[in-house]
């Protein structure tokens, strides 16, 4: 005797799981009062989020999120804390079985925190618009050791014995 039982279950949850991805988008249409002019990428990484005032990191409170969407100007992450800090250097260190990692090295960005809304489930997303790249010796030598935390285990243990 043949069951469509599975099938059936299966169907009605492709059609909730439908519903989620046609009820939410991830790049929305701007709200009134917002301009944005250039597109946005679906990319999730780990991100350090250091508050950064008169062109000095505070370290010992720095923060981890993880980015939900990209642009040439800026980013949005998802963080498990508000964020009250308006100025941030932001910390990025990419890993992939397509970098040679002995060439990978930490960026960090400077920006302005353009709005922070809780999204639900304890979660903010946070808008960050970059302002520069930051390429100060004495900042990226304070955040380096911190910035490790972005990467996987074992890409983060090869980085600590590099030079």
């Amino acid at each position: 005797m043949f069951s469509f039982e599975p099938n059936k279950k299966r169907i009605e949850l492709q059609s909730y799981m439908r519903r989620v991805a046609d009820l939410t988008s991830p790049n929305l249409s701007p709200l009134s009062g917002e301009c944005r002019l250039e597109g946005r990428y679906n990319r999730s990484l780990p991100v350090l989020l250091v508050p950064y005032e008169k062109a000095h990191e505070r370290a010992e409170e720095a923060a981890f999120a993880v980015s939900k969407d990209i642009c040439d100007h800026g980013l949005s992450v998802v963080s498990c804390q508000p964020y009250a800090e308006t100025e941030v250097v932001i910390g990025l260190w990419l890993s992939s079985p397509h970098l040679e990692q002995e060439r990978a090295e930490p960026f960090f960005f400077a920006g302005h925190v353009r709005q922070s809304s809780e999204i639900g489930g304890g979660y903010w997303q946070i808008g960050i618009e970059l302002t520069e790249v930051i390429s100060s010796r004495k900042i990226t030598s304070a955040l380096r050791p911190i910035a490790q935390r972005l990467l996987p285990r074992e890409a983060s243990e090869e980085a600590t014995l590099a030079p």
